[in-house]
């Protein structure tokens, strides 16, 4: 799965009605996320380069971060989280958002990069991997 650039912007720049949908596919179920906001990030790398062996990073990589309303899902992300090893799982992120008046839906696939749980809910921080319409 590669990042087209046109979904990219879509996901980016959404319109404001109806509001945008983003569903994280885990273990089976679905999550409603909120608070979900994409961006571009620079990385601390100066060109296109395999990072220790496990994944590819590029100068800029394209962020996406999101509030899940659940406290119980530290079990199912152990597996999915970059680390020092080369053991992790890609997260599917199922998307409906408007723009221009068209309803695209999308399938986001993004590794994770941290996770902070609250006393309600969780904030996850992902880097986007793939980005195709559903």
């Amino acid at each position: 799965m590669t990042v087209d650039p046109a979904l990219l912007d879509i996901i980016m720049r959404p319109d404001s009605e109806p509001a945008p949908r983003f569903l994280l596919c885990l273990d089976g179920a679905s999550h409603l996320m909120e608070q979900v906001a994409v961006a571009d990030s620079p990385t601390p790398v100066s060109r296109p380069t395999m990072r220790g062996g496990s994944y590819f990073s590029d100068k800029t990589v394209h962020r996406i971060t999101g509030t899940i309303g659940r406290t119980d899902l530290a079990p199912y992300l152990t597996g999915k989280m970059l680390g020092p090893n080369t053991e992790f799982g890609v997260l599917r992120i199922d998307a409906a958002v408007a723009r221009e008046g068209i309803l695209h839906r999308l399938v986001i696939a993004a590794h994770l990069t941290n996770s902070v749980q609250t006393p309600d809910s969780t904030e996850l921080g992902m880097v986007i991997v793939g980005l195709e319409s559903a």
